[in-house]
């Protein structure tokens, strides 16, 4: 295990096939340290490993008891892969989650660089550091899922791995570095992932730029991140969908794709969802709502309302994606629906379903 230094840096070599962006996004400890396994150095040959704990993981619509890890920045389901860069833009028929898909090389060099190794362990106790760490993750990122309680985790980490064609020579030495993570969770039902970037140093190998995101191998169901296949991929080091420059978190259990991010091309496909889903019929309590994005055009003149049945409730945003609201008193109790606007009442464009109980 190494500490990570909190450092905001970040530059473009212009000309060269790298970028530099270092925002050291928060890593879960990580090496021999912590009983990680390393991973045999190889060009592109991945490694099984069976799940823990008797788990079946949700991805989309299938479980799997077994993870096939690559060293080239990706995990797959149901069958191995051994491809050094993405051959085509999701979809395609493979099942496979990718943080960073390119030509990595791992290998050990006797020299004084370092890194340049693949670590990954999996966890299965609830008050262990990972576990708790994960589950607090995704309940203050995801509002909507705070009763949500990781019961097994995987972590695995690209230490300071360089391109394929370093050698150990100076040229490693003095090569482009990137260091990520993938963590995969789940409580039994619902299936999370974490990619967390410290750094990106090259991004383009051969002329083809990285890639990242999921993709449910049946050509249809896949969720590409922002900026794959150019020279915009390296800024998923700065950016975010849950606020914190570096980590993205996404659901993977289902085929409805949930990606509060209010930083992808097309808004309408941002789900809106509220936490908590009930409350007293006296009204008082705070409900979350994520997935209602700022609108670039209002800006300072931004103005929530939140709509509950007939009664208009002022709100507040939180975050890029997030508002927040006092739910009212109503008189009777059942379902609800709340809908939310940003300009003023103008227009209601994001509606949820919420319940009044005793």
């Amino acid at each position: 295990m190494r500490s990570i230094p909190v450092s905001i840096v970040g530059f473009i070599l212009v000309g060269l096939a790298y970028a530099r962006f270092s925002y050291a996004a928060v890593l879960e400890p990580f090496g021999t340290n912590t009983s990680d396994t390393v991973m045999t150095p190889s060009d592109d040959d991945p490694e099984e490993i069976i799940l823990l704990g008797n788990v079946r993981l949700a991805f989309f619509d299938h479980r799997y008891k077994s993870i096939w890890i690559a060293p080239n920045g990706y995990l797959t389901f149901g069958q191995s892969l051994n491809s050094f860069s993405p051959e085509t833009p999701f979809p395609n028929e493979h099942v496979m989650l990718s943080a960073f898909w390119s030509d990595i090389h791992p290998k050990v060099c006797s020299d004084a660089a370092g890194g340049n190794q693949i670590y990954y362990r999996q966890e299965t106790d609830k008050a262990g550091r990972l576990l708790t760490g994960v589950t607090t993750q995704i309940r203050n990122a995801l509002p909507q899922y705070r009763q949500f309680r990781a019961k097994w985790a995987a972590v695995v980490t690209y230490d300071r791995v360089v391109e394929f064609g370093m050698s150990c020579n100076m040229s490693l030495q003095s090569a482009p570095r990137n260091t990520f993570q993938i963590i995969l969770t789940t409580d039994g039902t619902r299936t999370f992932g974490i990619f967390n970037y410290e750094k990106l140093e090259w991004i383009e190998h051969y002329g083809q730029y990285a890639s990242g995101g999921f993709n449910a191998g049946d050509n249809v169901n896949f969720h590409e991140m922002e900026g794959s296949f150019t020279a915009d991929f390296g800024n998923v080091v700065q950016r975010s969908n849950v606020n914190v420059p570096g980590q993205w978190i996404f659901r993977l259990d289902k085929q409805q794709i949930e990606d509060t991010s209010c930083s992808q091309n097309d808004l309408s496909n941002v789900v809106a969802s509220i936490a908590p889903r009930y409350g007293s019929i006296f009204g008082g309590n705070e409900v979350v709502i994520s997935g209602v994005c700022e609108d670039p055009d209002l800006l300072s003149r931004e103005v929530i309302l939140c709509k509950f049945g007939r009664q208009v409730v002022t709100g507040e945003r939180s975050h890029d994606s997030i508002v927040r609201c006092i739910a009212p008193p109503l008189a009777g109790k059942g379902p609800t629906m709340v809908l939310v606007s940003v300009d003023g009442g103008l227009t209601y464009p994001h509606t949820v379903a919420y319940s009044y109980g005793e």
